[in-house]
């Protein structure tokens, strides 16, 4: 199990994080997607159902209600493939997503308009890490 506390370190990155998502609520989530919750998101959800960056006042990482009703109208526009699962965004443009294959770890930073990637990360705590908390791009 991911240790979410020391990877987000909420108190001295200023990010207002919500309680976890239930079982009930990750549930639903699956039901609405249509497909399972790759782990290490599921993960995240349990921990905070979505975070706000305090400094930027802006939803970085989406509650379950989000991440439903975001990828259900990305995939029926045919804005984001179906092999990814949104679950947070940069505020102008980028979303943050997982692979829909759970034994792929990967994130992906999708522009919503290029359609296309931007950057990939090894998983979502090295991403948390390196660009939702400090803006760097993988080494």
């Amino acid at each position: 199990m991911i240790d979410w506390t020391r990877v987000l370190n909420p108190e001295r990155l200023g990010l207002n994080l919500r309680s976890g998502a239930s079982d009930y609520e990750l549930a639903a989530l699956e039901l609405a997607l249509g497909t399972p919750v790759p782990p290490q998101l599921r993960d995240l959800l349990a921990f905070s159902d979505g975070f706000e960056d305090l400094a930027g006042l802006w939803e970085c990482a989406w509650s379950c209600e989000r991440v439903a009703s975001e990828n259900t109208q990305a995939w029926q526009s045919s804005r984001l493939p179906r092999t990814l699962l949104a679950f947070g965004d940069d505020g102008a443009g980028t979303c943050f997503c997982v692979h829909t294959q759970p034994v792929d770890d990967r994130v992906i930073r999708w522009s919503w308009i290029g359609q296309d990637s931007e950057a990939t990360y090894v998983d979502l705590p090295t991403f948390s890490q390196t660009w939702l908390l400090s803006g760097a791009e993988p080494s």
